[in-house]
């Protein structure tokens, strides 16, 4: 019994999995999910993470360091007429650097550390600038994710428009043979001609060749969309039909946010110039061995502190000349901005109005298929009696095909359509 269960579980996970590998969202979430560049920007947050306390420690931790030194400057000492190298003569006759600076050796190993103080504006504008930077990634993560999506739905619409190809013509072939066993019954009692089946035969590989191209264009358009979405798979599945829903305009966008934050970035930026214009004070201190007599060099271990401070007063008016260089770049961001906006308001104007266009020849499409369908029934009881030919059923059943497949392909460019729509309103 268990075994039997675990069987029947096994086929409903099988058959679950099979099945989303069909769906639309199958394909957008493993495209999310293996994006390169959305996985990049990902990795600049991670990044981002580090800096700030890599920043909080410079500007707040110590700096700890060990120094040790060992200089040996000897003479060439000339002393009771012989002369000979020494590192402390007894007088002045000697050739070398004066002992007075050098001391002949000198020992030094000291422990020193140094504390910044009165960081807490340069840290705080330095933070600013990395979560600023992380709130950049995050947009251009939306904005990747939003392209990213349509993307993989123009990809997706495109294979499954080869496929609902490749279904209409299959349809035909299946009509095809219905009217053959029709015509093979009426010839035998010679009521139509044996080339009006061998018409028939042709007409059916030729369709059977249109359709082996529709499916190899699938495969192909499939493989691509795999490609994008990172899926390493060749296996041949058969798409869902993918639900597409116009959204409703709301009149803002979510796409000069990233401008915004450039604006800000910017605005951060002269911010981070004027720092090295702000004095810096750090406290010192040392400890530890530095004396030049080696004997009583043990004496020499003590310690030592005391304040620093570095301060920019004037290096020729660069850094106004570097804030106005950078007051340029935010005027120029704010007209990308607003040429944008233009541009944006003009898709949405331009797609709404090819909808409104696709989907009247849609309807105008379907009445006219309708029309179609009756005649084919009329012609398909004519062929029956004998008095349609077959070269006439032939030229009206291509008719019809062509006709099913100009409006299948328009219902996919609608669905495409609203795609673009949803993608510039948002």
């Amino acid at each position: 019994m268990k075994h039997w269960v675990l069987i029947v579980c096994g086929f409903f996970l099988f058959y679950g999995a099979a099945h989303a590998q069909n769906s639309l969202d199958y394909y957008l979430q493993e495209a999310m999910i293996n994006s390169p560049v959305l996985e990049g920007y990902r990795s600049g947050n991670r990044q981002n993470e580090l800096r700030v306390k890599s920043v909080y420690a410079l500007y707040r931790k110590p700096k700890i360091g060990l120094q040790g030194n060992i200089v040996a400057a000897p003479v060439l000492a000339m002393e009771g007429g012989k002369t000979s190298l020494s590192f402390s003569p007894s007088n002045n006759n000697y050739w070398g650097f004066d002992t007075a600076v050098t001391d002949g050796v000198s020992y030094q190993s000291l422990v020193s550390i140094s504390q910044p103080l009165l960081n807490s504006k340069k840290l705080g504008i330095e933070i600013d600038g990395i979560n600023n930077q992380t709130d950049i990634n995050n947009q251009n993560i939306t904005l990747s994710s939003h392209d990213l999506k349509k993307l993989v739905v123009d990809a997706y619409l495109f294979a499954y428009m080869h496929q609902q190809r490749s279904d209409h013509l299959d349809g035909i072939l299946r009509l095809l043979r219905s009217n053959k066993a029709v015509l093979e019954r009426l010839s035998q009692q010679s009521l139509c001609k044996p080339s009006d089946i061998s018409r028939l035969a042709i007409e059916s590989t030729t369709i059977k060749e249109q359709q082996e191209l529709e499916r190899g264009l699938y495969y192909n358009s499939l493989t691509q969309l795999r490609m994008l979405c990172g899926i390493m798979d060749s296996s041949k599945v058969v798409l869902t039909v993918p639900l597409m829903h116009k959204s409703e305009f709301e009149g803002l966008t979510q796409f000069t946010h990233l401008y915004d934050l450039q604006i800000r970035s910017l605005e951060i930026q002269k911010q981070k110039m004027k720092l090295p214009y702000m004095p810096q004070l750090n406290l010192n201190a040392s400890m530890g061995l530095n004396g030049i007599y080696g004997r009583s060099i043990y004496k020499n271990v003590g310690m030592d502190f005391g304040v620093t401070l570095s301060w920019n007063i004037f290096d020729g008016k660069q850094l106004k000349y570097h804030q106005r260089t950078v007051d340029i770049q935010e005027d120029m961001v704010g007209f990308e901005k607003r040429s944008f906006m233009v541009q944006h308001m003009n898709h949405i104007v331009q797609v709404n109005g090819d909808l409104t266009s696709c989907n009247r020849r849609i309807g105008l499409l379907e009445n006219q298929l309708i029309e179609y369908g009756d005649l084919m029934n009329v012609y398909q009881h004519e062929l029956a009696i004998g008095s349609r030919t077959v070269m006439e059923y032939i030229l009206l059943l291509r008719e019809m095909a062509s006709l099913q497949v100009k409006l299948s392909d328009l219902m996919v460019e609608r669905k495409q359509l609203i795609n673009t729509y949803n993608y510039w309103n948002w």
